[in-house]
């Protein structure tokens, strides 16, 4: 099933054991937009009928949506508590969630809009799917030397789907990806990592039958 029928098998599942409590785990994970939208539905529909929702997310704009009370955490610190309008404008909320202002030193290189170098990575027009689910829409970037860019975005977003485009470990449907001028979109992922990609993936999973030196 696509994931969005997978979560609602899930609530499914839950609401079979005719609970006064729900508890839904980061439920707009790996949602699009349209999805989340329908989950607001159901969950407004399921309060509705006298159950009490308990919700886990940090998609701010789901929770703000939804939500009657907020409670936020900070490292296992409750930080804040009241109704979405009070929690959004909490000064302690904003600085967990956007950081805080600092003033740049001489010694931290600057940056220019302008780039006459070209780019160490390109990639143009990439769309990536999972099964017929689409996660990457028309992704065009470019990378230089000497850089440091960050992708931001919300869980379910597409940012680590971006970087299994680009280390091979998805091919996508759409777009080409280019490498110190040579395109490597299609190519295997040991081939990428010959040619100068190493990741470090967000699960640092290890296969477990093998020695370290061979996971390594």
């Amino acid at each position: 099933l696509p994931i969005w029928e997978r979560k609602l098998v899930g609530v499914a599942r839950a609401l079979a054991m005719n609970p006064a409590f729900l508890m839904l785990d980061e439920p707009v994970g790996g949602l699009a937009a349209h999805e989340a939208h329908k989950l607001v539905d159901l969950i407004h529909t399921l309060a509705s009928k006298g159950l009490t929702i308990f919700i886990v997310e940090h998609n701010m704009p789901f929770v703000m949506s939804l939500s009657e009370k907020v409670i936020v955490l900070d490292e296992g610190t409750k930080i804040a508590e009241g109704p979405p309008d009070e929690v959004r404008t909490n000064d302690e909320v904003i600085k967990a969630y956007l950081g805080e202002e600092v003033s740049r030193t001489d010694d931290v290189p600057k940056t220019t809009t302008e780039r006459t170098d070209a780019p160490r990575l390109r990639a143009e027009g990439i769309c990536t799917f999972y099964g017929e689910a689409q996660a990457l829409k028309d992704i065009s970037i470019e990378v230089h030397a000497k850089e440091v860019v960050a992708i931001l975005g919300s869980n379910g977003a597409g940012k680590t789907t971006l970087l299994k485009t680009v280390n091979g470990l998805l091919a996508p449907r759409e777009g080409r990806i280019f490498f110190e001028g040579s395109s490597i979109e299609g190519r295997l992922p040991h081939e990428i990592i010959k040619i100068g990609i190493a990741s470090v993936a967000e699960g640092r999973e290890l296969f477990g039958p093998m020695t370290v030196r061979d996971n390594l």
